[in-house]
């Protein structure tokens, strides 16, 4: 049964009818109903593959699908000028690579400078010294380093060279001004140095074990430049092990993803064990090197900050 506001709707006058009043009487319906499926059958015909409406929907539809038996579309090249331009700077790239292998050397990027502003183990007259060594101030009292007059030396002074007195020479100069004349007079001479153990760090530089001295010489380590100079020669000096572990850290990632394919459950629970355990070991080993006060003994002791890193 409509609503009225239904009725309505649809545009169907309504008759004013009296509310009804008394008992509810249930009356059978005598009028004949035709069944839903005709009524609509004869509205709305069906579509079929016959009807225009059919034959275009289908034909719209295949049209948005390529044909399986078509050839795929010729690709074509795009951005011609750019890739030109691209192979001329590699061209450019790889002239004035080769230049700087052909007329320089590629160990001035790597080597220390004496006081002269000569590389170690390249130029000609310290070719056969490669190694940077600051010595000791032989005027000096108390052990001092002259960072400004580093010298080329062919090799570490040892703690056996210590003990057999090993000298090095340094060059020392005195000036002597002359107020009355404006003038002054620089003289320069060798005098002999006490040599002090060192180690090669980076395959160019000659750190002392001894912390204090240490210390000194990280005004001539800590620039920029010499930053750099240091990473590039410990990579020099190492590149075969930078290699071998690569190699190594590759074939253990695809056996990590071959097990992992194979049982990702157990492989994940030993991985987080194994975790789990080196993180004790590890920091139980950092402890135990803070409470000794001793990193290396052949690097020296070290405390203050160092000793409260090692603690953390």
């Amino acid at each position: 049964m409509h609503t009225r506001s239904g009725n309505e709707a649809r545009g169907y006058a309504l008759p004013t009818r009296a509310p009804a009043s008394g008992n509810a009487v249930y009356v059978t319906s005598t009028f004949p109903t035709a069944p839903p499926t005709a009524s609509y059958s004869s509205r709305e015909p069906m579509l079929t593959d016959l009807t225009p409406s059919a034959q275009a929907f289908s034909t719209t539809s295949v049209a948005g699908f390529p044909d399986a038996e078509a050839e795929p579309p010729q690709r074509k090249s795009t951005d011609v000028h750019w890739l030109l331009a691209f192979a001329g700077l590699a061209c450019v790239t790889f002239f004035f690579l080769l230049l700087a292998f052909a007329e320089g050397s590629p160990s001035r990027l790597t080597r220390g400078l004496n006081y002269q502003g000569k590389t170690c183990g390249v130029d000609g007259s310290v070719r056969d010294l490669p190694f940077l060594y600051v010595p000791l101030d032989p005027r000096e009292r108390y052990a001092s380093l002259m960072v400004d007059d580093a010298r080329c030396v062919s090799q570490c002074p040892s703690e056996q060279d210590v003990e057999a007195g090993k000298t090095i020479p340094v060059p020392v100069r005195e000036t002597d001004t002359d107020p009355n004349r404006s003038s002054s007079i620089t003289v320069q001479f060798a005098l002999q140095s006490p040599a002090y153990a060192a180690t090669l760090m980076a395959g160019a530089y000659c750190v002392p074990l001894d912390t204090s001295l240490r210390q000194q010489m990280g005004a001539v380590l800590n620039s920029h430049f010499r930053q750099i100079q240091v990473a590039l020669g410990s990579f020099r000096a190492a590149w075969g092990c930078v290699f071998g572990y690569t190699i190594l850290a590759a074939f253990f990632a695809a056996a990590l993803a071959f097990l992992l394919r194979l049982s990702p459950g157990v492989v994940l629970g030993a991985t987080a064990v194994w975790t789990i355990c080196l993180a004790v070991v590890a920091g139980a080993s950092l402890v135990s090197t803070g409470l000794s006060g001793v990193l290396d003994p052949d690097k020296g002791n070290f405390y203050a900050l160092d000793y409260s890193w090692a603690l953390l």
